[in-house]
C-alpha cells in the first residue's frame, strides 16, 4: 500500500538514492552482488549491504541466490519503481544534459 511516507521511506538515506540511481541508469537486466554495488556506488560494504537489504523488503529490488552470492536487480514490476523512480531518475539525467548544453 503506497502512503505519503512511502518515498520518504525509500529514499530516506543517500546510499539508497545512489543504489536505486545506479540500477536505473543500467539496462533494464542489469544484476550485481552487493560488493559490487558497493563499488559502484563508492559507499562501504556494509552501508551498501544495509540499503540493499531495506530496498529487498520494500520491494524495490529483486534478489536471487546464486550460490553464497546475493544477486541484486531492480524490480521493474513494482509499481513505485516503474511509476516514480525510473521516471524521476531518468528525468534527472535528462535535465543535467540539458542544463550542461544550455
Amino acid at each position: 500500500m503506497i502512503t505519503e511516507k512511502t518515498l520518504d521511506n525509500i529514499l530516506n538515506s543517500k546510499s539508497k538514492i545512489a543504489i536505486i540511481r545506479l540500477f536505473v541508469s543500467k539496462t533494464v537486466d542489469f544484476k550485481a552482488t552487493g560488493r559490487e554495488v558497493a563499488k559502484l556506488t563508492c559507499f562501504s560494504a556494509p552501508a551498501a549491504h544495509a540499503a540493499l537489504k531495506e530496498l529487498f523488503n520494500q520491494g524495490i529490488l529483486k534478489l536471487d541466490n546464486i550460490g553464497k552470492q546475493h544477486i541484486y536487480s531492480l524490480d521493474n514490476d513494482n509499481r513505485i519503481t516503474r511509476k516514480i523512480l525510473k521516471p524521476m531518475f531518468k528525468e534527472e539525467v535528462s535535465l543535467k544534459s540539458e542544463l550542461k548544453d544550455g
